[in-house]
């Protein structure tokens, strides 16, 4: 029993870690290459997050606690962006377009709708591995390559505000602890609360809606205003769908 428990926060935290870090190193190779480059990619992070959201994230929470639990999952989660928001903008406010401190603002909220978002997927893991070895480290492979656009979307953010590479690699190394921590949870506690898991789904999916909606979409176009940014959302759209239909 000790040695599974061990194995599924060591498994949570890999899965959390190598995915978001080859989503910084990635991005680190295209954010020279012009705001074109940069917006398109921005696009794309955002179709693909919305898609992961909308046909696999929030489904699941409607699937395992009821329409209801999932709205209000749903609902909770974008007042708290909200709110979130509103105090990191009295920190990153400013006026000029383009300015670093809102794209500074853009990343961090993202930053701290992947952490959240990570919670309940390594509780999703861990009670997996307590009940079949394979089906857990199969959903953390997945939930490693869902990682590596989250990871893009979040680096070109935070470096557009000024963050260095090397602060952007410990970030990578610190997504592994929500994820541990919740196949923690989830392992330990093996059968979760038929409301709790769905809630924490839907939560999560409203935080990323209000980001995706709010922030990275809008962010793609002001990088780069033609029409090859939508393409890359639309693009990621479809890539998400393949991705959750696998």
């Amino acid at each position: 029993m000790r040695y599974g428990l061990v194995l599924a926060v060591l498994i949570g935290y890999v899965s959390g870690v190598v995915g978001t870090f080859l989503g910084v190193s990635c991005s680190s190779l295209v954010y020279r290459r012009g705001e074109k480059v940069q917006g398109v990619l921005m696009g794309f992070t955002g179709g693909l997050m919305l898609a992961i959201v909308c046909f696999d994230l929030l489904p699941e929470a409607f699937v395992r606690g009821g329409l209801y639990v999932g709205l209000i999952g749903i609902l909770l989660g974008i007042l708290f962006t909200f709110v979130l928001e509103i105090i990191f903008s009295k920190y990153t406010t400013e006026t000029r377009y383009k300015s670093p401190k809102r794209y500074l603002k853009t990343g961090l909220l993202l930053a701290a709708g992947v952490a959240l978002h990570n919670i309940p997927e390594g509780m999703a893991v861990g009670s997996l591995l307590f009940i079949s070895f394979y089906a857990g480290i199969r959903l953390a492979g997945i939930i490693t390559l869902h990682s590596i656009p989250e990871g893009m979307a979040v680096a070109i953010a935070l470096k557009q505000g000024g963050i260095s590479f090397i602060a952007l690699l410990v970030y990578s190394f610190c997504m592994g602890i929500p994820m541990a921590l919740g196949s923690l949870v989830g392992f330990f506690v093996s059968e979760i609360s038929s409301t709790f898991l769905p809630l924490c789904l839907g939560f999560s999916g409203g935080v990323m809606l209000y980001i995706t909606c709010g922030e990275i979409l809008p962010e793609s176009k002001e990088l780069w205003g033609g029409k090859l940014s939508t393409v890359g959302a639309l693009l990621g759209i479809m890539a998400g769908i393949l991705f959750t239909c696998y």
